[in-house]
């Protein structure tokens, strides 16, 4: 299984493991420092479903990062 995802800090090829995928949006969303972040983009980026964020990154599952950065599941061989 490889995860497409072609947002914020993907790899050139666009094309990561599951693992590659949860450290980019760890390290890009997780981790980014908010307090200082332009008050804008802050609100495009934390308006999602019914989740408290940033905050509620840390909950976020794998299902829950592919939808909310659109990323899609190819299943190898296909």
């Amino acid at each position: 299984m490889s995860v497409i995802y072609d947002g914020v800090g993907s790899d050139p090829s666009h094309v990561h493991t599951k693992d590659r995928f949860l450290e980019i949006m760890k390290s890009e969303f997780t981790h980014t420092d908010w307090k200082n972040m332009n008050p804008i983009l802050k609100a495009i980026k934390c308006d999602f479903e019914d989740w408290a964020l940033p905050d509620d990154f840390i909950f976020f599952r794998f299902e829950d990062w592919l939808r909310y950065s659109g990323a899609t599941l190819k299943e190898e061989g296909l």
